[in-house]
C-alpha cells in the first residue's frame, strides 16, 4: 500500500514562487495569466519591456519557469 501510495503522489519539487502578475499579462496572455511564475519571470519581462529597440537580452531560468512568455508577451505587446 505504501508503495502504491508513493508511486502515485505527486511531488512537488520546486517551491511555489509565483508572484502577481501585471495588469498586461491577462490582456496579452489570456485570462489564465494573472501571476508570474517566479520574480525572475516578472524582472524579465520588465527587463524586456524597457530595453531599447536592437538591445539583447540573456534569460537564464530553470526548465518551466516561463521563458516561453518572455518573449512572447512582449511581442503581442
Amino acid at each position: 500500500h505504501d508503495i502504491l501510495d508513493a508511486a502515485t503522489t505527486a511531488v512537488r519539487r520546486r517551491p511555489d514562487d509565483r508572484t502577481d502578475g501585471d495588469p498586461f499579462l491577462a490582456d496579452v496572455l489570456g485570462p489564465a495569466f494573472t501571476r508570474y511564475s517566479s520574480p525572475g519571470q516578472r524582472q524579465a519581462i520588465r527587463t524586456v519591456l524597457c530595453s531599447a529597440d536592437g538591445a539583447t537580452i540573456v534569460v537564464n531560468l530553470p526548465t518551466g519557469s516561463g521563458k516561453s512568455a518572455v518573449a512572447i508577451a512582449p511581442a503581442l505587446l
